[in-house]
């Protein structure tokens, strides 16, 4: 397995991502993982309109809906006021998908980071793999 890409924004960003990439033969494996710092919380892919930007993944510029391999919990949230899905500690996404000819995959993850009492602005985090 192939390991590529790390960002923590020191000071700035409670969340770690890490993603790494198998080679399946005609489907590549793409895992991402994101390590939380505690008091800290990433949010579901699939939210409301009234709460926080989702976490959402891009790859070769298509929106695209990981499996959320972590169980996230859902609650009330202090900040938005509504039940929403979090994710605390660490949150593991995975997608499958075909093999291109480019044998180029480029992607990326938006999400948002809260605690109980504030939130920081949606982070873009890329990542790139070339088989």
């Amino acid at each position: 397995m192939l390991m590529f890409g790390a960002l923590h924004l020191s000071g700035q960003n409670p969340v770690t991502w890490k993603f790494s990439f198998e080679d399946k033969g005609e489907e590549v494996l793409i895992t991402a993982v994101a390590d939380i710092l505690p008091g800290w919380a990433i949010y579901g892919q699939e939210l409301g309109d009234d709460g926080p930007i989702p976490t959402q993944f891009y790859v070769n510029g298509t929106p695209v809906v990981f499996s959320e391999k972590s169980k996230g919990k859902k609650e009330m949230d202090p900040i938005f006021e509504i039940e929403i899905k979090k994710f605390k500690k660490q949150a593991v996404f995975t997608h499958s998908l075909k093999k291109e000819t480019s044998k180029k995959l480029e992607g990326y993850v938006t999400f948002m980071t809260c605690d109980d009492e504030k939130c920081l602005p949606p982070v873009d985090v890329p990542f790139k793999f070339t088989w």
